[in-house]
């Protein structure tokens, strides 16, 4: 029986530890960075990473602040001073930066080799046009060129904007909140909300704006991603689309109780996001296991805490929680009188 308690105080002690690192989680990281930087060279504003259509352009000297940094697809989250927001490569403002890791260096020709050493600072001179597999060509100090993988670089302003990774996760939130909370707010007081816009573009009387949201329809059960309408930085209006057409548990969410309900609670909705930033880790190698798992999605400890839950509700159901305390209880005393006996 004393295995047993020990095991079970084990398994209650690292039970605490599994509900601290999910209230951790469940603090809202959407903070922008509102880092203000000037454009070294002309670029393009599109509407996510990858788009190859760009919806404004941007001239070298233009001032710029960034909300968050894409460093898997090297590319910036900025606003202009009109208002629009998108994202633009990171080496129309800052062309230098360090390699921070350097298995997949190449010569400028096949077949040429190139000496770098990792955490170098390199120039960057152009990007080639494959998104997805993109390399940027550099110049290291003593004017040896080179290929690398953008996933493999950090500009140096990027190294100020590690805790800014955009990871773009959704805020889950009902129809009637959402309608509640954004509609006749101006942008900036939207901006202060859930999620910070992701993308903005000018319009006649105004903006519209995309968000991370999932807004819910009790009406089908679906999510949908919103788009606000600002007319004269006012939000009149939006438009909901489905971010997919796949929608497996819609009928179930339809005709489930309360879901909106919990929906509300922005503890619980906090649960089921993911935030819109991560931290960067420049180096995979170093980074710790543990380090790697604390960031992961909130998912996989919400999994845990309810296998918990259903952990502590077998027990009760067979009526040895009360008994568990009380033998807690009797062998704290007991070792107590112990202590107090040897001390005499």
């Amino acid at each position: 029986m004393r295995r047993f308690f020990d095991r079970t105080l084990l398994f209650f002690f690292f039970s605490l530890i599994l509900i601290g690192i999910i209230i951790y989680n469940s603090i809202p990281r959407h903070e922008p960075a509102s880092m203000k930087v000037a454009a070294i060279q002309k670029g393009q504003l599109k509407q996510t990473s990858f788009d190859e259509k760009a919806f404004a352009s941007i001239s070298k000297g233009d001032s710029l602040i960034i909300v968050a940094a894409d460093f898997k697809n090297f590319t910036y989250l900025v606003q202009t001073p009109k208002g629009e927001r998108g994202f633009v490569s990171q080496d129309v403002i800052d062309n230098k930066g360090i390699i921070f890791d350097i298995k997949h260096i190449e010569g400028i020709n096949k077949g040429d080799s190139i000496s770098v050493n990792k955490g170098d600072t390199v120039t960057f001179l152009s990007k080639d046009k494959d998104d997805y597999f993109a390399k940027m060509k550099f110049k290291t100090a003593d004017g040896k060129q080179g290929w690398v993988s953008i996933r493999d670089i950090v500009t140096l302003t990027g190294t100020n904007l590690l805790k800014y990774d955009w990871d773009g996760g959704d805020y889950y939130v009902s129809k009637k909140k959402f309608e509640q909370l954004y509609l006749g707010k101006t942008f900036e007081e939207v901006e202060q909300l859930y999620r910070t816009a992701k993308y903005a573009k000018a319009e006649k009387n105004g903006l519209t704006a995309e968000y991370d949201l999932r807004v819910f329809d009790k009406t089908d059960g679906k999510f949908y991603n919103p788009t606000i309408t600002f007319n004269d930085n006012v939000s009149t209006s939006y438009e909901l689309k489905l971010p997919s057409k796949k929608n497996p548990n819609a009928f179930f969410l339809k005709y489930l109780p309360l879901v909106s309900t919990f929906l509300d609670i922005d503890f619980f909705s906090q649960l089921i996001s993911t935030n819109s930033f991560d931290t960067h880790f420049v180096d995979n190698e170093s980074s710790s296991i543990f380090m790697k798992i604390f960031h992961n999605k909130v998912v996989s400890y919400i999994f845990a805490f309810f296998f918990l839950l259903a952990f502590l509700a077998f027990l009760f159901l067979l009526n040895h929680t009360i008994s568990f305390c009380l033998f807690g209880l009797l062998r704290f005393r007991d070792r107590k009188s112990t202590r107090l006996n040897s001390s005499h």
